[in-house]
């Protein structure tokens, strides 16, 4: 994630979406064991959370 930061990573509803649906596949070499969240309900309940430390 550190890297990814360093390159210019900007985590937009978009690059959250993705990466809360695969993880792994996003980013790869990440050693996560989450492995997603499936449903696309979860995801933006999450994103919606996050929004709340704006």
């Amino acid at each position: 994630l550190r890297d990814a930061a360093q390159d210019g990573l900007i985590w937009s509803e978009a690059e959250l979406t993705a990466f809360l649906a695969k993880p792994k596949a996003y980013l790869k070499g990440t050693k996560m064991s989450f492995a997603g969240l499936r449903k696309a309900a979860d995801q933006v309940a999450v994103i919606e959370y996050l929004k709340t430390f704006e």
